[in-house]
């Protein structure tokens, strides 16, 4: 403590400030839910509110409260979501940070499903998807006001944005779609299958390249 001098305090001190600043630098633009801070969860709804996305928190014990980290970007004016991809088929589960609303779900995908920016590990996790003959998926996201015994899904637009797929559905928390092989998609009842209309959205995977043929 002998050595320590006025010089070292104000040395801190300085430092400190600089933290600060850096700090409030860097979340000026960024509105985020805060993890259970009131303020901060009403700003982000009332943004969602604005790109017609109906957003709804759990209690801030709760894990998918914890594992959530969206936020709104102002100076952007873009939502960067937290996005949970469940492969049903392969049995796994990945979550992306930060998907910028304006991108397409095609584009999120080439991480992941036959392309040659698929890391070997995940390759090989999703080995049933990377299949040749396995290489058109549908996606889907589970509707949250509809009762457990009766459960339907919209099915979202690969070659639109994660915004534009948001828009007009319910979100608690954060996204989470489920990347399905087309086969299997009969497991998926849709809201439009409950209204007798039938819809043939696939995301087909050839050349490197996600295209979408609607039928």
């Amino acid at each position: 403590m002998g050595s320590f001098s006025e010089g070292h305090l104000l040395s801190d001190y300085r430092f400190l400030e600089d933290v600060g600043r850096a700090v409030e630098n860097s979340t000026r633009d960024a509105v985020m839910h805060g993890h259970g801070h009131r303020k901060s969860v009403s700003i982000l709804r009332n943004y969602a509110r604005r790109d017609g996305v109906d957003l709804r928190m759990l209690p801030a014990g709760l894990q998918r409260h914890r594992d959530n980290f969206s936020f709104f970007h102002k100076r952007e004016k873009s939502f960067f979501w937290t996005v949970k991809l469940i492969f049903p088929q392969s049995r796994a589960e990945f979550t992306e940070r930060r998907v910028a609303g304006s991108q397409s779900l095609a584009d999120l995908l080439t991480r992941y499903v036959g392309t040659d920016h698929v890391e070997p590990v995940t390759q090989q996790r999703l080995r049933e998807y990377n299949r040749e003959r396995a290489r058109s998926v549908r996606l889907f996201m589970k509707e949250e006001c509809q009762p457990a015994n009766a459960a339907r899904y919209h099915e979202f637009l690969a070659d639109l944005s994660l915004q534009e797929n948001l828009r007009g559905k319910t979100i608690v928390e954060y996204p989470v779609l489920h990347v399905v092989i087309a086969s299997h998609a009969h497991a998926y009842p849709t809201l439009s299958d409950a209204s007798g209309e039938i819809k043939t959205e696939e995301a087909e995977v050839e050349g490197g390249k996600i295209q979408v043929d609607t039928e």
